[in-house]
This record gives structure tokens, sequence and C-alpha cells, in this order.
């Protein structure tokens, strides 16, 4: 376009979005007047029963937009084309706030940049510095200015200026979840961390077409290497507000935690309740066990350990904007209408030919939810761009899976939970987007659990059987610090090293179909209790496979059956016999712990040996001696 619609584009957009079963006949302009054609406006009524005209100038229009409804279109009118899917992801005339000038105009120039300010005078936006602009910076900014939808840029300076007590937020505001920009991060930020919020933004800026208006479903290639190389299983638990578990229950059945990290306040706690000191938590980032996520801004977070965790382990930290990217692909591949790479119209002419056709497409007892579900994604589709950019993972909350989730649920038993569901939604979801399975929170008193909530999400979320996606009941991580008597006294960097893949993945095995087994605490404590006499008679009988003379059997029986004919070898069989049973001995031992497929045989022949048919009780016996022996 060659001029400025005024933001009449952006208000027919909202206009064809939220109210799509309604027919419209297009936007039109005459000089610098708009107009939407709507042929039934005398009778049209929104979705909720309101006067068309009456809800569009009052709910929906920008106030300075110079744009009414008609019946029919004027004489000598020209059209004005709906704005592309990838004008759309790049925020072009969207209408912005100061704050939303100041952050989108950083994001697209270079981080060289001298900081600025944006103030209005006159009608007019100026970009103000402390230093005059050379000529080829002033092209950079309004070039800038430019591709975020705007006209001309003005500029001035103001040597009095000063970044630092010039705030992003505004003080006492709550709620404030857009992502504070790297130019007005606070001086005690160490560069390392600087750079790598940085290469975050630039990430998004590079790749937001690709996300927002392209078909792609990879959630793997919009992530850091180091987080899809690991060849073990992960999981994702949520700690921003609520307290997790001790953390050694979680490493010792899974390779690789993700970690949502606390906010500030709340870090301390965090720590203490998952018993590891903040530089513990450090050590465990650096040895990749565990990874930290940052789904908030990052202002919202401890500045020195982040800096600390940045210095030592940049490969271990995943920043918000490219999390909703994988998340955002994640979810087109699973329910592909949530985030389609469509434009304005297409959207409006699937939602109304849909909602138009709904009594030929479902059948009667389902139309409520189906129209309500349309309803739901014409209210997501008007807003996904807009909130993904200025709150990256967080902008998800409401119209992500979690949102769909809610008015499904709302629908279905007529209860609001949408804070819930919304919590539960974004778990599943950034767990599914990192292929980890996802930890439902359950409070130490048991007054709240999350574990059906997310259940249902991860059911919505999962339509085709090979995406479907673990979550982890609570009881797995009660049966796994009950069964092996994990406590805070084990130090935690010990204990990681104590525990091989091997044992990680057949503890994991055991400790889900215990859980999942039982329906409730009572249940498992009992199961719990019965599996403890195996453990308890294995223990009395313990290593069995070791005190049977192998080398000797096998020696025995090769010379009586004939395999060894040579009278030299067979005279050097007794010789070599307690060299190669020393030898076996320390590889029955050592076996279980580095090869999962080895351990299950030694296992399963110990407890053969022990009268008993649960070489499970074997594995956790073994693991058990294995923490046991951490203890101070």
């Amino acid at each position: 376009m060659d001029y400025d619609d005024h933001y009449a584009r952006w208000s027919y957009e909202q206009l064809l979005l939220q109210q799509p079963h309604i027919a419209y006949d297009g936007l039109w302009r005459v000089g610098w007047r708009h107009f939407v054609v709507c042929p039934a406006l005398a009778t049209a009524q929104t979705s909720d029963g309101e006067d068309l005209a009456n809800w569009f100038n009052n709910n929906c229009c920008v106030i300075t937009a110079p744009i009414e409804i008609v019946v029919s279109c004027p004489q000598g009118a020209e059209q004005v084309p709906e704005r592309t899917a990838e004008e759309r992801a790049a925020l072009v005339g969207v209408p912005r706030v100061r704050r939303n000038v100041l952050v989108d105009m950083g994001l697209v120039l270079p981080k060289q940049f001298p900081p600025f300010t944006i103030r209005f005078a006159a009608a007019t936006v100026v970009l103000v510095t402390r230093e005059r602009l050379n000529t080829l910076q002033e092209e950079d900014a309004q070039t800038a200015f430019t591709s975020i939808g705007y006209g001309t840029l003005n500029f001035d300076t103001d040597p009095a200026w000063d970044s630092e007590t010039d705030a992003f937020r505004e003080p006492g505001r709550q709620g404030d979840l857009d992502l504070l920009p790297s130019r007005r991060l606070p001086t005690c930020v160490g560069a390392s961390l600087r750079s790598l919020l940085e290469e975050d933004e630039d990430f998004w800026i590079d790749n937001r077409n690709q996300v927002l208006a392209s078909p792609h479903t990879d959630p793997n290639s919009l992530l850091p290497v180091t987080w899809t190389s690991s060849k073990g299983l992960s999981c994702f638990v949520e700690a921003t507000a609520l307290h997790p578990e001790n953390i050694r229950t979680y490493l010792s059945i899974y390779d690789t935690v993700h970690l949502a990290l606390p906010i500030a306040e709340q870090f301390q706690f965090t720590c203490e309740a998952m018993g590891v000191t903040p530089m513990e938590l450090r050590k465990l980032v650096e040895m990749g066990r565990l990874k930290i996520v940052l789904p908030q801004p990052l202002d919202r977070y401890r500045p020195d350990w982040l800096s600390e965790v940045a210095d030592n382990a940049p490969h271990g930290l995943l920043f918000s904007r490219r999390l909703a990217a994988a998340t955002i692909a994640d979810a087109r591949r699973r329910i592909p209408l949530l985030y389609p790479p469509l434009g304005p119209a297409d959207r409006y002419l699937l939602l109304h030919t849909l909602l138009t056709n709904s009594q030929k497409l479902v059948k009667a007892d389902k139309e409520g939810q189906f129209v309500a579900s349309l309803k739901y994604l014409s209210s997501t589709w008007a807003q996904t761009e807009w909130l993904v950019q200025s709150r990256g993972a967080m902008g998800t909350t409401a119209f992500g899976v979690g949102g769909l989730s809610a008015m499904l649920f709302e629908h279905l038993t007529g209860r609001d939970l949408r804070l819930e569901l919304w919590g539960a939604g974004l778990k599943v979801s950034w767990a599914a987007a990192l292929g980890s399975h996802a930890f439902p929170y359950k409070s130490d008193g048991h007054d709240y659990d999350e574990t059906a909530l997310c259940d249902f999400v991860a059911s919505v979320y999962s339509p085709i059987q090979n995406l479907k996606i673990s979550t982890v009941p609570p009881l797995a991580l009660t049966a796994i610090a009950d069964i092996l008597a994990i406590n805070n006294n084990v130090p935690v960097i010990d204990f990681v090293e104590g525990f091989s893949t091997a044992t990680i993945s057949r503890l994991r095995k055991f400790i889900l179909n215990i859980s999942k087994e039982s329906s409730d605490a009572e249940s498992l404590e009992s199961a719990i209790r019965s599996f403890n006499r195996e453990v308890r008679h294995y223990e009395n009988r313990a290593d069995r496979l070791q005190r049977v003379d192998i080398v000797g059997l096998l020696a025995g029986v090769a010379v009586a059956s004939g395999v060894v004919v040579n009278p030299d070898i067979a005279r050097m069989a007794p010789l070599a016999a307690p060299i190669l049973g020393f030898l076996l001995g320390i590889a029955i031992d050592e076996a279980p712990r580095r090869y999962e497929g080895a351990g299950a045989i030694v296992d399963f022949l110990n407890s053969v040996l022990t009268c008993r048919n649960n070489p499970d009780a074997v594995l956790i016996a073994r693991a058990r001696k294995d923490v046991a022996a951490l203890k101070p």
C-alpha cells in the first residue's frame, strides 16, 4: 500500500475474524475514507446478539480509523486488499502504544544502534537519542519504522535523557508479561546473558515468517541443537511459581530435566523444596542433566544466577521466543487449525464456510460444541501474532491448547476452569514441543492436583496416536522416593554421577508402571509394601550369579562335550578360570549400570537363582545400594 490506512485495514480484519458468521463484500476506500460493505447490515448481529454496527464502533474499530460499515459500495471507490500472512507475522500496521514502538523497532534495528526512546510531538513520532545520529543511522531508523507499518519518523536529541532511569515497566503494574528487550536490560546482567537474549530476539525476527506464515511443523528445527541431540528421555517440570518435588526423584528416572525456572521471589524457596543450593542447581546445568526454560520476561528471574549459568553453560538456557516458535510448530502438526499459516481473508473464508455449513458437517447434538470451537478459533486468530511477539511463550497461554481445552470443558460441564486449564495447557504444550514427559502439579496436602486437567489437555492435544503426549502421575515421584529412600541428605551431584543411563531407563519403566497401576495413594502404598518384601527377600540372598563358577562350569562342559579337543587348551582352562572368573564378576557387577539389555539379563538370572520371578526387585536392590552408599 502506498498510503497510510490509519488502522482501517486492521479494524476491518478484526471484524472479519471476530464476527465471521456474517457475509461481507470487502473493504473499500474513497480518498482517505474507508468502507466495510455488509449487505445485511440492517439485521446483522454479533455472535452475542448485539447490533453489528454498534459493536464495531465501540468494541472493534480503532478510534482514529476513518472507517464505517455500509450496505453498498460507494461510487468510485477502490477495493483495499487485506494484509498477507507475512504482513501479519511482521505486525505491519498494527496499532501500538509507545512501549510497543520501542520494542518492535528495537527488534529490527542493528544491535549496535545507539540507545533511544520514543516521544510524541504535534501528532508526530519522534525518535530521541542523547547524541545526534548520522545519516546512515537515521536511514536505519526510518527503515525500521516503515517496516512496522508507519510513515515519516522525526529525530531529536536530548543530552539529559538516561536510558537507565527511563523505566520499561510501570511501577506497581501487575501481570505485565511483555518481554523485556535486550536494549533495556539493567547493567547488572552479565555480557553472556545479554548476548543470549539478543540471539533469541534475532532468531525471532529471522524466523517469525516461517513460524507464523508458513506450514512449518518441525519443532526440533527451531530448537538449539543441544536441546535436540540428547539420546535419553527428558521430563518437563514447571516451577515458575509452584514448588516441585525433590529434584533427585526426577533425575533418578529421567536423563534430562527441563525446568521452567522459578521467578526471583520464589527462587530460594524452590531450591529448598528441590533439596539443592543455587550452586548445585547451576552445576546440574553444567553437567547437562538439567536444562533451564525461560518462558517469562528475563527481568522476572534472578539475573545474578542466570548470568553465572550463561557464563558456564550457555547451552543449558532456552529463551521465551524460541520456545514459542517450537510450541507453535508442534501445535500445528497436532491441531492444524490452532495456528494456520493463512492471511485474514483466507481465515475468514474458512471460518465463514464452516459456520454457515455447521448443520451439514456435524450432528445436531455436537453443533453447539462445534460452533463454540470455531468462535474460540476466531478470537485466537485475531490476536496470535501480536501476543507471541510481545510475550513470547507466555503469549500462548489463553490462545493455545489450554484455552481450547477450557472452552470445551466449560461447554461439556458448565464449569469455568480457564485459569487452571491455561496452566495445564502451557505445561503440556511446552513439554510436547521439547519432546518431554509432563509432570502435573500436586500440592503437599493434596488440596490441589492438576493430573486430571493435564490428562484432559493431553487428550485434546493428541488426536493422532503417534503424537500422543505422556503425562506422568505425581504418584510416580512418591513411588521413587519411597522405594529408593531418597532424601535431601544425599549429595545431589554425587547422586547424579552415581546413576547411569541404563539404570535410569529401567527405573523409569518400573516406576511408571507401578504408579499407573495404582489408582490412589493408598493402593500405591500397598503395592510398594508388597514389592519391598520382594526386594528384602533378594537382599538376603543377593548376587547369587557372582557366586556361581560360570567359567569353571563352561570349561568343564566344553571339555566333556569334546568342543575343546586340543589337550594344551584343556590343561590351560583350570589355570585361566580364576582370572576369567574375577573379570566376569566385575562384568556382572558393572554391566547392569552400563547397558540396559545386559542389566535385564543379569537381573533376571539373579532373580531365578534367588527363587524369585521379579527381576525388578534386583534392579531396585542395586539402586538402593547405590543411594545408601552416597548418604553421609
